[in-house]
């Protein structure tokens, strides 16, 4: 999912050609299968959402500490998971495609895919992979300039809407969609905040007792809380689930290894 590097943004780029469409279009589909996305539009209830609420605005706060900003209200909003066909094509085929997706480059956007993703949100506010698109390219910034840049553009109100605001938009505006505080919990846990993480989690838990995705990257957070008994469990489950990395049961096997090690040690 890296931003493409190394060309002028004056150069001409070459069209996609077949194979290169088809393995763009792969790597989508395996982002949304681990993400645990697929089967999301047929379970979940999606009668409470704000569908054309022209005044949702930006609620919340950034991470920093601010209030929430962000561009107004055109195409929409519309949920995600009750549009029909066409309205889902008419702004993912001028914007979300597999290209800005993955982060490559812009569609309608030029170069940077943030304006497409961006387009995307405010259009379908809990539209599950833009969500986890943006969040990726937050990411992708605050590795690349330090998060003292990014918190001080938010501070100011400047530079691009933070994911957190994206994300607490789409709960207010489809507040039965828990898959949005189930992606949230993953943002908010690379981001290196496990209580937030974990309330999301369980928020998204309420709703999702049994879905793998979910249950394993609780594993992890309970694991990287240090609540090692918890993040057994959790692994365990995920795996009488049918969740196919075990991943994390290996590094529980390591700590637990290590502590056996040190208390013998000490003995």
């Amino acid at each position: 999912m890296s931003l493409q590097r190394n060309r002028p943004t004056n150069e001409p780029r070459p069209p996609l050609r077949g194979s290169r469409r088809r393995a763009i279009a792969r790597s989508t589909l395996r982002t949304v299968v681990l993400l645990g996305l697929v089967l999301v539009p047929l379970q979940l209830p999606v009668q409470a959402a704000r569908v054309g609420d022209k005044h949702i605005g930006w609620p919340g706060a950034t991470l920093s500490g601010v209030d929430c900003f962000g561009g107004g209200q055109g195409h929409g909003p519309l949920d995600y998971l009750t549009a029909s066909a066409d309205e889902r094509n008419l702004v993912e085929g001028a914007h979300f495609t597999p290209i800005v997706e993955q982060l490559i480059r812009g569609q309608a956007s030029g170069v940077d895919p943030l304006g497409d993703i961006d387009y995307t949100l405010r259009a379908f506010p809990n539209h599950h992979r833009a969500l986890w698109s943006m969040s990726q390219y937050h990411l992708k910034k605050i590795k690349a300039v330090g998060i003292e840049s990014v918190q001080t553009a938010e501070r100011a109100h400047r530079g691009s809407t933070p994911p957190e605001c994206y994300f607490q938009r789409a709960k207010v505006f489809a507040p039965e969609d828990k898959m949005v505080p189930a992606i949230f919990g993953i943002y908010l846990h690379k981001r290196g905040m496990l209580d937030a993480a974990l309330k999301e989690y369980q928020e998204a838990e309420a709703k999702f007792p049994k879905h793998p995705e979910l249950v394993y990257n609780m594993g992890l957070l309970y694991f990287d809380l240090g609540q090692i008994d918890k993040a057994q469990e959790y692994a365990e489950r995920a795996r009488v689930l049918g969740y196919p990395l075990d991943g994390l049961s290996r590094k529980i096997q390591r700590k637990r290894a290590e502590a056996d090690s040190s208390a013998n040690t000490g003995n």
